[in-house]
């Protein structure tokens, strides 16, 4: 959770493994979560990890913390063994 749209609220950040997808829903001012926005966040790897052979579900680490020194909170996360940043605005 973190403020990702900077409405001063906090947002929940949700991932959709099958589809490969971040959601982000904003807490309105009753605190109900409403849709904000959703983006595909990776592509498929070309082959598939077995869990039991210690495959991984993507994305492995997820954080929301201000890394571009604007004040505002930016997405970061571990997918395929790459650090994927999305600042805010």
């Amino acid at each position: 959770a973190g403020d990702i749209n900077s409405d001063d609220r906090t947002d929940l950040i949700m991932v959709e493994f099958r589809r490969n997808h971040f959601e982000v829903l904003a807490l309105d001012s009753g605190l109900t979560p409403v849709a904000a926005m959703r983006f595909k966040i990776f592509e498929q790897k070309s082959y598939t990890q077995s869990k039991l052979a210690g495959g991984a579900v993507e994305p492995r680490e997820l954080r929301i913390a201000d890394v571009t020194g604007d004040g505002k909170d930016d997405l970061v996360t571990v997918i395929h063994d790459r650090i994927i940043i999305y600042p805010q605005d």
